[in-house]
């Protein structure tokens, strides 16, 4: 389960960054969509850290209730820079 989330948003991570116009800093628009056991992953962090020579310092998104999100960089950037990412996925819930 959790790996499919994972592989996905790899993917996301090598295929999503690199589409669309450039940013001041060569970002690029980065969107996807999350899902578990074939259902939109509603509230998920979806964390892109920069690895290797990828330069910028990555960004974050929460998932709408669709599961979908568009990643804004930490220095207000819309998208991230070409390269390599680290991509965590998380969910907090509260207690009931």
């Amino acid at each position: 389960m959790i790996r499919g989330i994972l592989w996905w948003l790899a993917a996301c991570a090598v295929f999503g960054v690199g589409c669309g116009g450039t940013g001041p800093h060569g970002e690029r628009p980065t969107a996807g969509r999350v899902t578990f056991d074939g259902e939109p992953g509603d509230g998920i962090l979806v964390t892109f850290v920069p690895i290797g020579q990828t330069g910028g310092v990555g960004g974050a998104a929460v998932t709408a209730a669709d599961g979908s999100f568009e990643i804004v960089g930490h220095d207000s950037s819309a998208g991230l820079r070409p390269g390599e990412y680290a991509v965590t996925a998380s969910r907090r819930r509260n207690p009931e």
